[in-house]
C-alpha cells in the first residue's frame, strides 16, 4: 500500500512537473513572439487566418498570429487596445489582417484598431464573406485617399484572379478572345462582366467579350464541373480548382499553361499576398493591364526587373483618386458616368503628367528611391519634360487616361465616375 501511495505520488509529481514545464515552454514562446519584431500580425481562428498565417511564412514573413492556439490569446475585443505588448505588436507590423470565424467581432475588433496608433502606411483588412461583390466589399464612393480599413473576401479575390487569367490569354491572341462562363458564382460572374464592359471602354477591338452562344475560344469552369469539362474536351479552359489535384493527373500536365490555365480558390482567395495587396494595389494591376492593352504589350504582373511597372502602375491609380478628387469628381457605384468636356480631359491630362514628373517615384532592390521616369537601366525616359514638349503621340496617350483608362478602371471595380456631391452643390450655387 505505502509502494502504492508513493508510485502514485510520483505519477502525480511527474504530471505537475510537465504540466509546468509546457506552460513555461507556452509563455517563453509567446513572449519570444512578442519581442520580435512581426512583419504581419494576423487577428483570428478560422480556417482562413490559418491559410493566410501559412502562406505568409512562406514568404519569408515573420507573422505573429493572435488566436486561441496561435503564437498569443486573442484578447476579449474591448480589451484589445489596453493590451500593451499587443498594441506594441500591432503598431510596429506591415500588414494587419483581421480574419475571425464571426464577422460581427471582425468588425468589433477592427473599430478597436482604429483607436491605435497604427504606422500610417497600414490599413488593416477584415475579412467578411459577403456573396455580393456590390453588397459590402467596395465603399459606396471612393474619392482621393482610400478608407482606412479595408474589406477583402475570398470570393472577390477569385473573381478578380479568373479575370486576370482571362486576360492574360486574351493578351496573346491576334483576335477577341471569345469567353464562355460554362459555371461560376455570381461574384465571379460580376467580375468578369465589369471586365468585359472595361474592355468596351478601352476601345476596339476588345481583348475578349462574353458568349452565350456560338463559337467560342476560352470556357471558365469551376470545381468539378471544371474536371469533367477537361475530361470531355481540349478546348482551353480556366479552371478554379485545386492546383495539387490538376497537377497530379498526369493527362492534364502537359496542358498547363497553355490550353488549361488553373486558379486555385486558397491561393486567389486567401493567399498572403493577395490579402495583403489591398485596393491601391488592385487598382494598380488593373491599371497595369490597361496599360497594356492600349500603349504598350507589358510582361505579366510580378516579373519586371525591380517591380519597377508594378510600382509605378500602383502609384498611377492612386493618382488617379486624386486627381479625380483635385477636379471634383469622384468614383460610385451608383448612376450615370460623367461626361468629360474637352478641356476637363486636358487639365486631367496635365495634372497627370505633372504628378509623374515631379513627385512619383520608385524604389529598387536596395531601397534606393528614383525618379518615376528613370528607367532600370539608367536611361531617362523621352516623356520626362514638360506638358509643352511633349509628342503628340505622349499627349494622345496622356488624354487617354480620362479618355479611357480612368472610366475603364473604375468599370473593372463596379464603379462609374461622377461629379462629387460637393462639386455638384457648388456648382448649383
Amino acid at each position: 500500500m505505502v509502494v502504492g501511495l508513493i508510485a502514485a505520488l510520483g505519477i502525480t509529481f511527474t504530471t505537475a512537473l510537465t504540466a509546468v514545464a509546457d506552460l513555461t515552454r507556452d509563455r517563453l514562446r509567446r513572449t519570444r513572439a512578442l519581442r520580435q519584431r512581426s512583419d504581419v500580425v494576423v487577428i483570428g481562428q478560422s480556417t482562413e487566418a490559418k491559410v493566410i498565417v501559412t502562406s505568409a511564412r512562406r514568404t519569408g514573413s515573420r507573422v505573429l498570429h493572435i488566436a486561441e492556439d496561435g503564437d498569443l490569446p486573442l484578447p476579449s475585443w474591448p480589451d484589445l487596445a489596453r493590451r500593451r505588448p499587443v498594441v506594441r505588436a500591432l503598431q510596429g507590423a506591415g500588414h494587419i489582417i483581421v480574419a475571425g470565424g464571426d464577422e460581427g467581432e471582425n468588425a468589433l475588433i477592427a473599430q478597436q484598431l482604429l483607436t491605435i496608433h497604427l504606422s500610417e502606411r497600414v490599413r488593416p483588412s477584415v475579412l467578411i464573406r459577403s456573396e455580393e461583390m456590390t453588397a459590402a466589399l467596395r465603399p459606396p464612393i471612393l474619392r482621393g485617399s482610400l478608407p482606412p480599413l479595408e474589406n477583402f473576401s475570398p470570393r472577390d479575390n477569385i473573381g478578380q484572379s479568373v479575370v486576370e487569367a482571362v486576360l492574360q490569354v486574351a493578351m496573346t491572341q491576334q483576335s477577341t478572345l471569345r469567353v464562355r462562363i460554362w459555371s461560376a458564382d455570381r461574384v465571379t460572374e460580376k467580375w468578369l462582366a465589369n471586365a468585359a464592359r472595361a474592355q468596351a471602354i478601352l476601345g476596339s477591338p476588345p481583348k475578349f467579350e462574353l458568349v452565350n452562344r456560338g463559337p467560342f475560344s476560352l470556357t471558365v469552369a469551376v470545381g468539378s464541373d471544371a474536371i469533367n469539362l477537361l475530361m470531355t474536351s481540349n478546348d482551353p479552359v480556366v479552371a478554379v480548382a485545386d492546383r495539387a489535384l490538376l497537377e497530379s493527373i498526369p493527362w492534364l500536365q502537359q496542358r498547363l499553361g497553355r490550353s488549361l490555365f488553373v486558379v486555385d480558390p486558397l491561393e486567389a482567395g486567401v493567399g498572403f499576398q493577395i490579402v495583403a495587396d489591398g485596393v491601391s494595389r488592385q487598382l494598380g494591376r488593373a491599371f497595369h493591364q490597361a496599360h497594356s492593352a492600349l500603349h504598350r504589350r507589358m510582361p505579366p504582373w510580378g516579373t519586371t526587373v525591380n517591380g519597377r511597372e508594378e510600382q509605378s502602375s500602383i502609384l498611377a491609380a492612386q493618382a488617379m483618386l486624386q486627381t479625380l478628387d483635385k477636379f471634383g469628381l469622384e468614383l460610385s457605384r451608383t448612376g450615370t458616368a460623367v461626361v468629360l468636356s474637352e478641356e476637363q480631359e486636358i487639365a486631367i491630362a496635365q495634372a497627370e503628367h505633372d504628378d509623374w514628373l515631379t513627385h512619383r517615384r520608385w524604389q529598387d532592390e536596395a531601397g534606393k528611391s528614383w525618379p518615376a521616369w528613370r528607367r532600370t537601366d539608367g536611361t531617362v525616359s523621352a516623356d520626362a519634360v514638360p506638358w509643352n514638349q511633349l509628342t503628340p503621340s505622349a499627349r494622345e496617350y496622356l488624354l487617354d487616361l480620362p479618355r479611357k483608362v480612368y472610366p475603364a478602371l473604375a468599370a473593372m471595380f463596379g464603379y462609374v465616375i461622377q461629379e462629387s456631391i460637393a462639386a455638384e452643390n457648388h456648382r448649383s450655387r
